[in-house]
């Protein structure tokens, strides 16, 4: 497994549950919160003469950019999630 890169797997099933989190405004607050704060998902993950946080901060990063992914993914592919929650159509959207 050496040099491959491990992403979580899904199902549409999955896209369409975290994209519905997005609907309720507490639900939302909470993802945000996930992504901004607990994965440091648009932080800076290298840290000067630090090897070890770097990798450990890249890693909450990595978890934090498939949540993100999941959730902008075209509705198109997860036939099951409201219009309103398309690409085009989402109001404050998460990014």
């Amino acid at each position: 497994m050496s040099g491959e890169l491990l992403l979580a797997r899904y199902v549409d099933e999955d896209v369409a549950a975290l994209k519905s989190l997005a609907l309720d405004a507490r639900h939302k607050r909470a993802l945000e919160w996930i992504i901004r704060d607990a994965c440091l998902t648009y932080d800076e993950p290298f840290v000067p003469g630090q090897p070890d946080l770097t990798l450990q901060r890249m890693g909450r990063r990595s978890a934090g950019l498939q949540i993100v992914k999941l959730i902008n993914m075209p509705a198109r592919e997860t036939p099951d999630v409201p219009p309103a929650l398309s690409r085009r159509g989402r109001k404050g959207a998460l990014k």
